[in-house]
């Protein structure tokens, strides 16, 4: 029988949390939620947050930064974030980001087959100086062919440089 209570005692022990780490938690979640403020409408469709989160947030955008009319409300956002599934907010949080840097790094590409074509052979020479592992005769000759067809063509060719780029350089590409 004794040994029930001290295995009682232990849930009892590891159920209960300091309360410097519950401050820790409600510090972190008042954080996710000052990002959550920061995000456009667009964004925070896209997250299908809790109808009183969203309405939170939407209230502090609103709210003048005086008299810490705006700090209450953050602090608000924080409590309520307690209710919400957090884990999955921020995880809907990190997929949002990954986007934004996906769109990023495709225009990056664009924009460097663009300068390949516009000058191959400078253009190529400094890409090969950051990129060693890249082949000069095959970017050259997709290039060369790129800007030999024809105008309802190009797109194609545009398509295979930079589909060659994101294969050899992948997430390394320097702007």
């Amino acid at each position: 029988m004794s040994s029930n209570l001290s295995d009682s005692e232990n849930n009892k022990e590891t159920d209960h949390k300091s309360k410097t780490q519950l401050k820790k938690e409600m510090t972190e979640l008042q954080e996710l939620g000052q990002k959550l403020t920061r995000y456009t409408t667009k964004k925070l469709n896209k997250l299908s947050l809790p109808d009183l989160l969203r309405t939170a947030i939407d209230e502090y955008n609103r709210l003048p930064n005086s008299h810490g009319a705006r700090k209450r409300q953050a602090q608000f956002i924080g409590r309520v974030m307690r209710d919400c599934d957090h884990q999955s907010i921020r995880l809907a949080i990190a997929r949002l980001e990954q986007e934004g840097t996906t769109a990023s790094a495709k225009q990056s590409y664009k924009q460097l087959c663009e300068r390949l074509l516009t000058a191959v052979d400078e253009q190529v020479n400094e890409l090969l100086s950051q990129y060693p592992n890249l082949e000069r005769q095959k970017l050259r000759q997709l290039c060369r062919d790129c800007n030999k067809a024809k105008l309802e063509k190009q797109q194609v060719y545009k398509d295979k440089i930079i589909r060659y780029l994101r294969e050899e350089i992948g997430d390394q590409l320097i702007e």
